[in-house]
């Protein structure tokens, strides 16, 4: 309500249906952290997300995420999304460490490795599987 005020808008959102879509896109546009830094793309979509919640718990008629007469606003979300990550503003992939010799002493020392009983066993399947065909995603291990 606060943007919506501050872009002149006195009404309340479920009573500007012709022009919504076009303060959400400015909205998507505009919005900033109290730093003036832009928002990491899942914040974003999280706050387009709570907007659209807010306006379903008002009766509003349509979604701004389902919605045909908010593909505007779809679209810019996207297009920011994309800019945001090329800037580096997307979630950063954890990078893993190798696993050292000493650590796998560690391992078997604690008989959570080994062929002593099933659950070793599975530990150390799981172990030999991740570190020769790395952890891939869910399609390239079906593939597999």
């Amino acid at each position: 309500m606060v943007f919506l005020q501050s872009e002149g808008e006195q009404r309340f959102p479920k009573f500007i249906p012709s022009d919504l879509n076009q303060h959400i896109s400015h909205f998507i546009l505009s919005v900033r952290n109290k730093g003036g830094d832009e928002f990491k793309p899942s914040t974003l979509r999280d706050m387009i997300s709570s907007i659209d919640r807010y306006l379903r718990t008002k009766s509003y008629s349509v979604s701004i995420i389902n919605d045909i007469k908010f593909h505007k606003s779809r679209s810019v979300l996207k297009m920011k999304l994309k800019n945001l990550k090329k800037l580096g503003k997307g979630n950063k992939l954890r990078a893993s460490s190798p696993v050292s010799d000493q650590d796998l002493q560690k391992m078997y020392e604690a008989q959570t490795l080994g062929d002593e009983n099933p659950t070793d066993l599975i530990h150390s399947m799981w172990l030999i599987f991740t570190m020769h065909f790395e952890l891939w995603t869910g399609k390239k291990t079906h593939n597999l």
